[in-house]
């Protein structure tokens, strides 16, 4: 599809499911489409019609970007995970399994429940390249972490990398290292998740395309571009173009111990700020 069918896509997706109002989109739960052959997909990031808001977003700004693309040498992303501090679904879908490790306030369990409806709305989705880099070893952080053991051998695309140790797809946290990266780079060993990112940003043409606007080593100029067009201005102080840690201190439902009451504010913090950031566009 070019540019024109992906407009008509979207027209006919507003008139069709957000009953011809065009502002439903700001809650309107893209999972649901998952069996729908016209509009849906696999992956509600990577749906048919989350593809095709991309190409009229993006395609004129990010080169060779278009809908046959999107899911090869593209993909959407979701920006705010759930799944990190919340967890899956529990079989009985009536609690999520890393809030039942740590409190049955049903407050709590209400609010994830309604988050877990806003999280594959459009204004959390974003597109990286779609590129991969193979490591034959984890990183050290890793080495006698059995339940890692299986991301030995394999490759990691941006996607995958930034849900690892130390973003734990926490964006506020991984765009830290692409602002590195776009202005005052530095080298990394092989072998780290830092050196996956590096070589997934700079190691062959079609990612360094991507990036390749942004780039101003040593100044901010062409990151604050980067920011707007990709509209993450809420992860940054714009005044001085740093990133805001909004989800500080990143906690992780596994491999930790949070009292009830600290949990539960975590809960509650990600949940407000996070639901501000999608609703913003």
């Amino acid at each position: 599809m070019n540019r024109v069918d992906c407009i008509k896509l979207i027209r006919s997706f507003i008139d069709e499911k957000l009953d011809g109002n065009i502002e439903n989109f700001l809650n309107y739960d893209l999972d649901q489409l998952e069996n729908d052959e016209k509009y849906g997909g696999f992956d509600p990031d990577n749906s048919k019609i989350a593809n095709a808001i991309y190409v009229v977003l993006w395609g004129d700004k990010i080169p060779d970007l278009n809908y046959d693309a999107l899911g090869t040498s593209y993909r959407g992303d979701i920006l705010n995970s759930f799944n990190t501090l919340m967890g899956r679904s529990t079989e009985d879908q009536t609690n999520f399994v890393g809030i039942q490790k740590y409190t049955d306030n049903p407050q709590i369990i209400e609010m994830a429940k309604e988050y877990h409806k806003k999280y594959h709305t459009i204004g959390n989705m974003t597109i990286w390249p779609n590129n991969s880099v193979e490591y034959s070893e984890i990183w050290k952080e890793y080495e006698d972490d059995d339940t890692r053991n299986d991301f030995k051998g394999k490759s990691f695309t941006f996607n995958t990398i930034r849900s690892q140790s130390p973003w734990y797809d926490y964006f506020d946290a991984f765009l830290e290292i692409i602002k590195e990266q776009l202005t005052a780079p530095k080298i990394y060993l092989n072998g780290s998740a830092y050196s996956v990112v590096c070589e997934l940003m700079y190691g062959k043409t079609l990612e360094t395309q991507f990036f390749e606007d942004f780039f101003y080593l040593g100044g901010m100029e062409k990151f604050e571009n980067f920011i707007h067009t990709f509209y993450y201005e809420n992860y940054v102080d714009m005044e001085n173009m740093e990133i805001q840690q909004i989800f500080s201190p990143h906690a992780y439902h596994w491999r930790n111990s949070y009292k009830k009451e600290e949990y539960e504010k975590y809960v509650s913090s990600y949940i407000t700020k996070a639901t501000e950031i999608i609703e913003y566009l």
